[in-house]
């Protein structure tokens, strides 16, 4: 396998990871872990990620940033920033 095959096959992978993980979101019937854990493991796709899991993963963003405490919201965010 080729180093694009393989990058491609990741890709996908990430984005078919992310949809479950949105339609868990979505129904709240599939355990899911916790939203700061969540937000974590996006922003790690996010950094290694194409367009197409980009859209889906900020997707999932989107239903999880109401389940966070605005003082989570706040230290993830100076985090996030610390890191950059």
């Amino acid at each position: 396998m080729s180093q694009q095959e393989w990058g491609k096959l990741s890709s996908q992978f990430l984005r078919h990871q992310w949809a479950v993980i949105h339609l868990a979101l979505s129904q709240g019937s599939l355990p899911c872990p916790a939203p700061q854990e969540l937000l974590a493991l996006a922003r790690d796709t996010l950094a290694v990620s194409v367009e197409e899991t980009a859209v889906t993963v900020m997707k999932c963003v989107t239903l999880i940033i109401p389940q966070v405490r605005l003082a989570d919201i706040a230290d993830y965010m100076n985090a996030l920033i610390y890191q950059i």
